[in-house]
């Protein structure tokens, strides 16, 4: 079976109402309607952008399935909802994918759509920092250094993470140990090539 440009294989029942698709995809097809997706989103024609990011998600892209969790957690073009945040997030995440893996560990601190749990947090930074991702690093820096929920303190591993962090790029934190907030206020482009997509900003606090 064809539909735009991709081959379907065959489909797995996930929970949730949502389908995954085994497919192959055809790279040129779905670059052009991913950046049809992004540019929907920089153009604030978010029902547009969500419908483009989901029709990829559905099919497994990885980076389309973040960015659906994304828009259903801030409400673009959707009616917000954080347990399908969280449930777009987790297929992004068992996937491998980095900004999924951090925003989890965000959520999980702050009990949106999943439950309030610093060890999960803890893991789900701690599979993004595993990839050099800079936030989950200055997250568990901070979580390990201020002894954050039933996270055990340990200085020596706190400074570890933040200055792994700092390696990684991370500016944001400038390593002072100020406690850190969790609320996120915006979005934004990573326009990294090959990374293109929408992230929550570390923690901002603006």
């Amino acid at each position: 079976m064809r539909r735009s440009g991709v081959i379907i294989y065959r489909a797995i029942g996930l929970g949730a109402g949502l389908i995954l698709t085994v497919l192959v995809l055809w790279p040129s097809v779905v670059r052009a309607d991913f950046d049809a997706g992004v540019q929907h989103f920089k153009q604030g024609r978010y029902s547009q952008a969500i419908r483009e990011f989901k029709n990829l998600a559905e099919l497994g892209h990885i980076r389309s399935l973040f960015n659906v969790g994304l828009m259903y957690d801030q409400g673009w073009g959707v009616a917000r909802d954080p347990y399908m945040a969280s449930t777009w997030y987790r297929l992004a995440a068992m996937r491998g994918d980095p900004r999924a893996q951090y925003n989890l560990g965000l959520i999980s601190m702050q009990g949106r759509g999943v439950e309030l749990s610093y060890s999960k947090a803890e893991a789900w930074f701690l599979k993004a920092a595993d990839q050099d991702y800079a936030r989950a690093q200055h997250n568990l820096g901070i979580m390990y250094y201020e002894g954050l929920g039933k996270v055990e303190r340990n200085y020596d591993k706190g400074m570890q993470w933040l200055h792994w962090a700092k390696m990684n790029g991370f500016k944001k934190g400038r390593n002072d140990l100020t406690p850190f907030g969790l609320t996120v206020t915006k979005a934004e482009l990573y326009e990294r090539p090959g990374w293109e997509g929408l992230i929550f900003p570390l923690t901002d606090s603006g």
